[in-house]
């Protein structure tokens, strides 16, 4: 379409918006210009409404896309009064808010497509529900019919018959019951022969170990049932808490067997002195046994029990009993200065050195020759009467500490032995089994175990003293 054929008030009576003819031509809008209109131009033109502008916008954009039927030529009839019947528009308008065709038909196919994949998943989930529903199931097919129903009994019974025979019944728990009344008599001293057992200690205390009748242990068992836990007599396998102990078999040789020696009172005195001479330790002259397990004790209580037991303890089961010594070393201090000394009693050896001199002989036999003063007597009923000495009084403080030494042992039988500390001015009493009503020496802080264990013997004020900073000695090993 050209300009000249074009009629601008033709276009607009078409667009039923002819009152806005004279705006247009007032304002020189031609053909030409009718292009480059904007709605700001519309708008001063005198198209105040929105509408009006939008509808005569929209109608530019179809002349340019060439869409536009040719309006009617006739300028003056256009001109003129208006027809009863306005012309039918030629030039489609867009309805807005629409969206075109295609976009409809898009729209309604994803919609189809979504259903479509809903419905098909449904469909699948349940055949596939069905098709593992139908495994689960269980078919019973009967077997073949028998015209004999005795000989199907026959054969179910010997099957059953097979079966049993290749099952492994459980044994049967024997009971032993009685109608009549009877006694059990527990041996004096039963003791354990495991070499796999830590006889360092009694059952109850977190592993294997021995466990003592109630005759042997005062009328109070060492196992691991009842009140208290038991007793680790020569110590733990828990290396540097409290004192470091070897033990030394002087009947054996080396290689753990026998040097036929023999140790009667003199000749165990002898060793005693010989051992005590220092520095402390086996002299030449002695073809001994040292085993090689170390035990570490934070505190000495032995209440009757048989000496076998020291070389169970240091894993050297083949110790017989007698001719033998438990030798612990290390370090003591106190948190306080002040004097102590202490308290003991051994069936047959306990000897303390603290420093360079020995400060308690409290074996009942006067093994060293060094002073010493009985205060009282401690009474197991394995050993009853067995005396107690008081050592010499010696200095600790906090920035002095000083090595101890202390040796137990044996001549042979049951051995018992103790040792506790006593602070100077502390009044000195006793109480079970004779016992002095002193703190027990410890050498470590004492666990609750430990104290469990202790209680069957010693009072709680007995277990209140303060630990004496033990460690393992840092002097030479012998």
């Amino acid at each position: 379409m050209n300009s000249t054929s074009f009629s601008i008030p033709g276009w607009l009576t078409s667009l039923e918006l002819s009152e806005y003819a004279g705006d247009f031509e007032r304002n020189g809008i031609t053909y030409d210009v009718l292009f480059a209109l904007s709605e700001a131009d519309l708008e001063k033109c005198g198209i105040s409404s929105l509408g009006h502008r939008k509808k005569i916008l929209a109608a530019i954009e179809h002349l340019k896309n060439g869409d536009n039927p040719q309006p009617p030529s006739n300028q003056s009839e256009i001109a003129g009064s208006k027809p009863s019947a306005p012309p039918t528009p030629n030039v489609p308008v867009v309805a807005l808010g629409k969206a075109p065709l295609i976009d409809r038909i898009g729209g309604r196919f994803l919609y189809i497509s979504i259903i479509a994949h809903v419905v098909f998943g449904l469909i699948a989930t349940w055949f596939v529900v069905q098709r593992i529903e139908a495994k689960r199931k269980l078919t019973f097919q009967a077997g073949a019919k028998t015209t004999n129903p005795n000989s199907r009994a026959i054969e179910h019974k010997v099957q059953v018959t097979k079966k049993k025979n290749t099952m492994s019944a459980p044994a049967a728990t024997k009971r032993i019951t009685t109608t009549a009344s009877a006694r059990v008599a527990i041996p004096s001293m039963p003791m354990p022969m495991s070499s796999d057992m830590a006889p360092s200690r009694m059952e109850g205390m977190g592993g294997a170990g021995v466990s003592f009748g109630s005759s042997a242990m005062g009328g109070s068992p060492g196992g691991g049932g009842g009140a208290g836990g038991a007793m680790p007599f020569f110590g733990l396998r828990q290396s540097g808490v409290g004192l470091e102990g070897s033990f030394y078999d002087f009947k054996m040789k080396p290689d753990q067997t026998s040097n036929g020696k023999s140790f009667g009172r003199p000749e165990y005195t002898a060793l005693i002195k010989s051992f005590t001479h220092s520095p402390w330790g086996p002299k030449s002259g002695f073809d001994h046994f040292k085993s090689p397990a170390k035990l570490y004790s934070k505190f000495f209580l032995f209440p009757a029990i048989h000496d076998s037991e020291a070389g169970k303890a240091f894993q050297s089961p083949k110790s017989a009993p007698g001719g033998w010594l438990a030798y612990y070393k290390g370090t003591i201090g106190s948190s306080e200065s002040n004097s102590y000394r202490f308290l003991g009693f051994g069936d047959n050896v306990m000897i303390v050195k603290v420093g360079s001199r020995i400060v308690l002989d409290a074996s009942d036999v006067g093994y060293t020759g060094e002073k010493r003063e009985q205060v009282g007597a401690a009474s197991f009923p394995e050993k009853n009467s067995t005396p107690i000495f008081a050592g010499e009084w010696f200095q600790l403080s906090p920035l002095d500490a000083q090595s101890i030494e202390v040796i137990v042992g044996d001549e042979g039988g049951i051995f018992c032995a103790g040792l506790f500390i006593q602070k100077r001015g502390q009044n000195l009493k006793f109480g079970k089994h004779g016992l002095p009503e002193l703190p027990i020496f410890t050498a470590a802080n004492l666990t609750e175990e430990d104290r469990s264990a202790l209680r069957k013997y010693l009072s709680e004020e007995m277990l209140k003293g303060p630990p004496f900073a033990g460690r393992a000695s840092i002097f030479g090993r012998h």
